[in-house]
């Protein structure tokens, strides 16, 4: 069913649930009370600064299991409970279900909280949450994320970093086309002579 016409609300910000029923002549056959929410903002401002890179501690080699440093600098005021998405380019990395993820510190500014990552292989999006702190704007952030690196070594497609309103699909700010990075070739192992 679509509902055309309908007027947006004059404030940023989230709606309640909707409900929606259905009727036959003065009869409900069917409803639900909680069918869903919609966010509403501005204009979606961009991140500066960003970039995704591996973690110095870890391989770049293809296939490897390596850290990834999604870092940029906010250019709004971000809430606490704002949860970031990262965008993977598509078919190209292996991630559980639950990657391990953290703050990691960009120029000495760590984002306080108990960060959880859940990966979305429709999407192939990585959400992560737990942020117990606002972010003023011009601040650092940086997340540290643990991904299985391509198969292949080249330069990965690229990336996209959103940080959004809990509980909806609102995006504050984002960045779009961060530059992929470099998978080197993997090791060569189980080699017989014959």
């Amino acid at each position: 069913m679509t509902i055309r016409n309908v007027k947006n609300p004059e404030q940023i910000g989230g709606t309640s649930q909707f409900m929606i029923r259905s009727y036959r002549g003065a009869n409900i056959i069917d409803e639900s009370l909680m069918f869903g929410i919609l966010g509403f903002g501005g204009s979606i401002g961009t991140l500066t600064s960003t970039t995704v890179a591996i973690d110095g501690s870890s391989s770049s080699a293809a296939g490897d299991v390596s850290k990834y440093i999604f870092s940029f600098k906010t250019d709004l005021f971000l809430p606490q409970n704002t949860y970031f998405k990262f965008n993977l380019p598509k078919a190209t990395f292996e991630v559980s279900k639950f990657p391990s993820c953290s703050s990691f510190p960009i120029n000495g500014n760590v984002i306080g909280g108990v960060f959880s990552c859940e990966y979305n292989s429709d999407s192939q999006s990585i959400e992560v949450r737990g942020i117990a702190q606002t972010i003023e704007a011009g601040k650092d952030v940086g997340v540290l994320v643990s991904i299985k690196n391509p198969k292949y070594s080249y330069t990965t497609g690229a990336f996209e970093i959103y940080a959004m309103k809990e509980g909806t699909t609102l995006a504050f700010t984002r960045k779009l086309d961060i530059k992929g990075v470099s998978i080197t070739a993997g090791s060569i192992t189980q080699i017989a002579l014959l």
